[in-house]
């Protein structure tokens, strides 16, 4: 008997602590001996957070192609646990960033805070932004994150470029005289405060700080550099890494883990050119038959029972929107139907064409559900065989809202639930012969099974229910009072999503 775990069993386990220790210190051998001990116990990767370390390793070792490929299909199942979707959001955002697509780092980055708003993430974010040249927002995040005790080097190297690209000297000043007062044996913050001081031509003053640390620490390569300078940079901060040297790439005094770019991962940008997208997107290609009747009912008018049976097609389409938690969605698709009304009223092979279209906004709930709010358009005609001509039909223009959720079920497959529901705002009848519309809904409940064929593309298949409902007022042009058109039945919908 399989069982399911709701809980993560290695978050307080002393062997994944290793390998996040490890991973942090860049020791790879050792991160990968420890992994092979913590895949014997999970060897599927089916706990949350087991594939988030897979992750970091192939990171670790320059294998970006094989972190962007796990990263993507695990998202192609849509939820995941929140530690593996947050780590893909953050490989995916990792490798945006190396390639200086500042615009797609950001956009995965507020996607990966999403999930978990944790300081990571949001020091990340704000990489992004001064690499966006978006200096006042990269300075509101990082100077939250100092506020709350999460200064790191890494941090603080940052916020003062911050300050510095924005041409706010004065301001850079005053933190670097601070940190100085509350730590001048850090040696990154003693290299800075000299480098900048020497940068305003304060030369004696920086001399006094560099020989200070060295006749108490141990001094640096570089701080050796700077006391036998003759020439201290003068230009103002026009080339910040003058006045901050090189930025520290581990933390001093605070637990971090390394930047989203490290050295060798700048280094390795051309290696991973090919295999970087240049935007997130999802598409879906959609086919699907279904089986309808339809029932109509009203005073003045017989009760027609109208079974339907055709084909669906069309397409979906999801992209991130930049700068928040929500994304883009939109879907068309048309269908074709015939349909036999047992009445003798009309031949044979008579048929329907309709057509629908619905844009909107996508976010995260709460418990893994997806939300979505689109508006909705859809019209309808009724064909007749014998004349090919129109008969009937409606257009309609409606808010739609939808839910969704995705359960892992044994890797890689999973299993969505999905279910929506439009209430008209406008509708109208072409040929009138209902009166005024009173009440509608149009609604659809489906359950498919997912799995991933390659990288960025997956296949989708399942059943679903479909029940449409609209109540008219008053006369029509026949004389019908307070018709009733109702719809129900079975659609089997198939998809193939592509995300890239």
């Amino acid at each position: 008997m399989r069982i399911f775990l709701n809980q993560n069993p290695y978050d307080n386990n002393v062997r994944r602590h290793l390998i996040e220790k490890h991973l942090e210190l860049h020791q790879s051998a050792e991160a990968h001996a420890e992994f092979a001990s913590y895949k014997k116990l999970d060897p599927h990767l089916n706990v949350d957070g087991g594939n988030a370390l897979q992750m970091r390793l192939d990171m670790l070792d320059g294998k970006f192609g094989a972190a962007k490929h796990l990263a993507l299909k695990l998202l192609t199942v849509a939820q995941l646990g929140a530690e593996d979707r947050y780590r893909a959001h953050l490989t995916l955002g990792d490798l945006a960033y190396v390639r200086f697509t500042s615009g797609d780092a950001v956009s995965r980055y507020k996607k990966a805070l999403s999930v978990k708003p944790v300081p990571e993430a949001k020091h990340r974010l704000a990489r992004a932004y001064l690499q966006n040249k978006k200096y006042g927002r990269a300075q509101g995040i990082l100077s939250d994150l100092i506020g709350v005790g999460y200064a790191s080097d890494p941090v603080r190297y940052d916020y003062l470029q911050s300050l510095l690209e924005a041409g706010q000297n004065q301001a850079a000043a005053l933190r670097l005289s601070q940190w100085y007062s509350e730590e001048p044996g850090n040696p990154w913050i003693v290299t800075a405060h000299a480098r900048f001081l020497l940068s305003l031509g304060q030369d004696e003053s920086a001399r006094m700080i560099l020989q200070q640390y060295a006749e108490i620490y141990q001094p640096t390569t570089e701080i050796d550099e700077l006391l036998r300078s003759t020439q201290p940079q003068r230009t103002p901060t026009a080339e910040t890494v003058m006045v901050l040297g090189l930025r520290p790439e581990m933390p001093v005094n605070a637990g971090v883990v390394r930047g989203a770019a490290s050295a060798g991962e700048v280094a390795g940008k051309q290696a991973m050119e090919s295999s970087l997208s240049p935007r997130h997107w999802q598409m879906q290609a959609v086919a699907g038959y279904q089986m309808i009747n339809n029932r109509v009912e009203g005073q003045g008018f017989n009760s027609l029972l109208s079974p339907e049976a055709g084909y669906v097609a069309g397409v979906a389409a999801e992209t991130d929107n930049e700068g928040s938690a929500y994304s883009f969605v939109g879907r068309a698709r048309t269908s074709w139907q015939t349909y036999k009304i047992p009445s003798g009223l009309q031949q044979n092979g008579d048929r329907s064409q309709a057509f629908d279209i619905a844009g909107g906004l996508q976010t995260l709930l709460a418990a893994d559900w997806q939300l979505q709010m689109q508006l909705n358009y859809r019209s309808r005609s009724g064909i007749e065989s014998a004349t090919n001509t129109y008969v009937s039909g409606y257009q309609m223009l409606g808010v739609q809202a939808g839910v969704s959720k995705t359960w892992q079920l044994r890797f890689p497959w999973s299993f969505e639930v999905h279910a929506d529901l439009t209430l008209p705002v406008y509708f109208t009848e072409s040929t009138a012969e209902s009166g005024q519309l009173r009440f509608g809904y149009f609604s659809s409940l489906q359950a498919l099974a997912q799995y991933p064929l390659r990288e960025g593309l997956a296949f989708r298949a399942g059943l679903g229910l479909v029940r449409n409902e609209i109540q008219f007022n008053g006369n029509g042009s026949r004389g019908v009072t307070d018709a009733t058109d109702s719809e129900e039945g079975l659609m089997i919908p198939v998809s193939l999503t592509w995300v890239y």
